[in-house]
């Protein structure tokens, strides 16, 4: 059985998967917003799992756009990346949802998020 907590093919739950990736936007260092969640994963986890990221932001906002437009962003902040622009689309989407963005995004797509 599958739960939308968990992430395929990935040793963390939704919930430290989006704790990884926004501090890796909002920091730019990937390695360091890995190593706050304490995975006794490889040295090299953090720059695989970014890399699917990176590879699926454009079927994640598709699907994102099914829900809601995407939030305005005026380009003036420094995180105001595609990463980011996504992390917030994913955020405004489903907030007030029990689950967090992650889980949420997969229970209600009946898809993977990477």
């Amino acid at each position: 059985m599958w739960t939308a907590d968990k992430v395929q093919r990935l040793f963390l739950s939704a919930e430290q998967l989006g704790a990884f990736l926004k501090a890796a936007a909002a920091a730019g260092n990937k390695r360091q917003a890995f190593g706050k969640l304490q995975s006794s994963m490889s040295g090299s986890a953090p720059y695989r799992i970014w890399k699917r990221f990176q590879n699926a932001q454009t079927s994640i906002r598709a699907a994102l756009s099914t829900i809601c437009p995407p939030p305005k962003l005026d380009g003036a902040q420094p995180g105001d990346s595609p990463t980011a622009s996504t992390l917030s689309h994913l955020d405004k989407a489903f907030d007030g949802h029990e689950l967090n963005p992650i889980a949420a995004f997969q229970a209600t797509l009946q898809t993977f998020f990477i």
